[in-house]
């Protein structure tokens, strides 16, 4: 049994999506620091830090979807 599945077994879903949460606005944080001391420093922008913020928000998205998704099924539930 891989780390990941006993990790998932010990937390409930709500515990996961705000994890999931955490590490997308932290992804998002950390491109926009990157962007900014790039443009900063050397001018230009640079693709690892639009690469970070693009997943960044797509990621955060996703998981808000996935969250009003579990809140809809507690709702019914």
């Amino acid at each position: 049994m891989s780390i990941y599945n006993q990790i998932k077994k010990k937390k409930t879903t709500s515990e996961i999506l705000k994890i999931k949460r955490f590490l997308s606005m932290t992804v998002l944080l950390l491109g926009s620091l990157l962007i900014t001391y790039m443009v900063i420093v050397e001018n230009e922008l640079g693709a690892i830090p639009l690469f970070l913020i693009i997943t960044g928000i797509i990621w955060f998205v996703i998981n808000e979807i996935q969250i009003n998704n579990y809140i809809q099924k507690a709702k019914v539930d």
